[in-house]
């Protein structure tokens, strides 16, 4: 017998579950991490977010301005120092509500058995 192939959603749905477990085991970097779950956060056939990644999208207002890892190479030493010293602050404050919320899109989009 064939295996069905996954639908759009499943595939959507096990991409949050991977990225949630990454960012609560800090297999990912916490921005990084952060920016994964508001990617996947955005309804699939829309410009709004899915209910539930309201507070990843609060997260990644505030650390808008941060740099990725690409565009990091551009900018003044002086100034990555500052905004990575901001950076590690606001993981420190947010780790605990990330947690919680990472908890709260697993048990929500983990298939069950």
């Amino acid at each position: 017998m064939a295996r069905r192939k996954p639908t759009k959603a499943t595939l959507r749905a096990q991409n949050i579950v991977r990225a949630a477990r990454q960012l609560l085991s800090k297999e990912t970097d916490f921005l990084e991490g952060i920016r994964e779950l508001v990617r996947l956060g955005y309804e699939p056939d829309g410009c709004e977010y899915a209910s539930g990644f309201e507070f990843f999208h609060w997260v990644n207002r505030r650390i808008s301005h941060i740099p990725s890892p690409e565009v990091r190479p551009m900018c003044a030493q002086s100034w990555l120092a500052a905004v990575d010293a901001e950076m590690t602050q606001m993981e420190i404050s947010l780790r605990d509500c990330v947690d919680v919320e990472c908890h709260a899109l697993i048990a929500r989009f983990e298939p069950r058995s």
